[in-house]
Parts: structure tokens; sequence; C-alpha cells
């Protein structure tokens, strides 16, 4: 990785030097300078972590955040997931309240389908549903935005159906008593937060199927 660490204090020497000249020419050459600063801060070690020190120092926020959503890009690209997550929950963290918010989440949820992950997007998708509950922080801040609340919704619902499906599926091929109960418990919340949802009827049936058939709770079936 030595070279890596070379190429970037070298393509700081470039910043660095054409900052002190002027004409579109030179802006257009540091702005390359900073994109393959993106790139070579991709292979090293915590790279997101120097690349906002250093682009924060360099430019105006916003222009460093837009490198640094660039760089997220390019983690999830490069299938390099833990930086990705820190990465992406870095901007959840700074943004807290804005629309965005929404995509980040799905961008992890995503990694943690992609790798089967299934303990990490379990506990991540009751996370984004408590972050994006009706009348919480977020959605009181985005009240006006009715996309936002659309995507909002639709990214609880899309990964709570897929997690409680995933635990039936495998509840039936393992005939495991603890995979019942996962999966009627992600039905049961998936009814309180979706009960106006064209799936309802169809979650509602497979729900009151595995409380009556396999956990024997006939009262709430």
């Amino acid at each position: 990785l030595h070279e890596f660490d070379t190429a970037i204090e070298t393509f700081k020497k470039v910043v660095a030097q054409v900052a002190k000249a002027e004409g579109k020419g030179i802006i257009e050459f540091k702005n390359q300078a900073m994109n393959d600063l993106v790139v070579t801060y991709a292979e090293v070690d915590d790279g997101w972590v120097h690349a906002k020190d250093y682009f924060l120092k360099m430019l105006t926020e916003e222009q460093a955040y837009k490198k640094l959503r660039a760089l997220g890009d390019l983690y999830v690209g490069q299938d390099k997931d833990i930086y990705a997550i820190q990465l992406f929950r870095h901007f959840i963290e700074r943004e807290k309240t804005t629309p965005a918010v929404v995509e980040y989440y799905k961008i992890i949820l995503d990694i943690y389908k992609k790798t089967n992950d299934l303990a990490a997007l379990d506990q991540t998708t009751l996370e984004v549903l408590d972050y994006l509950k009706p009348n919480g922080t977020w959605w009181t801040a985005n009240s006006t935005n009715q996309q936002a609340l659309d995507d909002a919704n639709g990214l609880c619902e899309q990964h709570l159906s897929f997690l409680a499906n995933h635990y039936h599926r495998e509840a039936q091929r393992l005939n495991k008593a603890d995979l019942y109960k996962k999966a009627a418990d992600k039905y049961a919340l998936y009814l309180t937060r979706f009960s106006d949802s064209k799936q309802a009827y169809i979650v509602n049936y497979y729900y009151a199927e595995i409380l009556y058939d396999q956990l024997k709770d006939y009262k709430a079936a």
C-alpha cells in the first residue's frame, strides 16, 4: 500500500501548486487531481477518514462532501463493505433529517443483503423502522415532502417483508420453531406499521397460519 500513500502525497502537492495559479484550465486541473485523490484514498486503510480531513481543509464543506460521496460510491462498487457502511453512516449522522438519509440507509441495507448478513440486516431494519417512523424527528422534518415519506415507507416495508418471508421460508425448510417465531414477530410488526398496505391481507394470512399451525396461539390467530 506504500505506493498509494506516495500517490496521495503527490496529488496533494499538485493541488497545492495549482492552487497558487489562476485560470479555467488550472481549476479543471486541480479538480482532476482531487478526483484522482478520491480514487487513491479508496485503496488505503481508513481512506475516507483521511480524505474527509483533507477535503474539508482544501474545499468548501459542500464540495468536500461531494468528493466523499464519490468515495462512498467507489467503496460500494469495489465491495469494500466495511468502509462503505462506515462512510454512509457518517453521512446519516451528519445530515440527520435530510431526505437523502433514506438513500444512505438503502445502500447499507443492500450491502447486508448482498453479503447475506441476516443478523445485521435484521438489526439495521429495526433501526431504520425506528429512525423513519411516522411522527419521529426525521418524519416531522420531512412532513411536507411526500416523495421522501413515500421512499421511507417503501424502504421500511420492503425490508420488513423480505425478513419475514426469509424467516418463514427457512422455518418451513428446517421446521424450526424459533424461525417461525421470528417470522411471526416480523409479520406482526409489518401489520402494525403497514396495515393499509395492499400486501397486508397476504401478510395477515401468513401470520395467522403461523400462529395457528405452528405456535398454537389460537387466541391471537
